[in-house]
């Protein structure tokens, strides 16, 4: 039962820690470490939802829109049909699409301080860090070359660091 407390403490002070663009971890509300608006995707404070880093030299294409049941990849230059042609590459809007060029911050941007989604883009291999609050849950690669582009979804309590982009 000790073993169980401990277990659960531990899970609960992973939750409530989000790192930041550089790492750092700063407090979350630990009662509720996503928000109901984070769930909609529409929340307005830094750290509310999935957020994405790019510390690569490529840009990287995040959305803010998932629309599918299931957490699986989806596989496409665009992510149907989560929001229109029309808000492709726009910062301003939900739901849509957007570049996130080198050393930007997608809670720079207040429409996409719940990001859903970065693409792994076709004919590259994108390199990541995926982090729970300050636990790193690793490093992953997506190969891409010869094969389709590849939305990778991000939970809401994920931060993730695109640390590298090779085409």
């Amino acid at each position: 039962m000790k073993r169980l407390i401990a277990l659960a403490t531990l899970l609960a002070a992973l939750v409530a820690f989000a790192p930041t663009p550089g790492h750092a971890a700063v407090p979350r509300d630990a009662a509720s470490p996503v928000s109901a608006a984070a769930a909609r995707g529409t929340c307005t404070t830094v750290g509310c939802g999935g957020e994405v880093t790019n510390h690569s030299q490529h840009y990287i294409r995040i959305s803010n829109n998932w629309c599918f049941d299931s957490g699986a990849n989806y596989y496409g230059d665009r992510l149907y049909p989560c929001y229109p042609w029309q808000n492709w590459d726009r910062s301003d809007l939900y739901p849509a699409d957007m570049w996130l060029t080198q050393n930007q911050y997608s809670g720079n941007y207040v429409k996409y301080r719940d990001t859903d989604a970065f693409m792994a883009s076709a004919g590259c291999t994108t390199v990541v860090n995926k982090w729970i609050g300050p636990a790193l849950l690793g490093r992953y690669e997506y190969n891409r070359h010869n094969t389709t582009s590849a939305w990778i979804k991000v939970n809401d309590a994920q931060f993730i660091d695109v640390l590298q982009i090779t085409c």
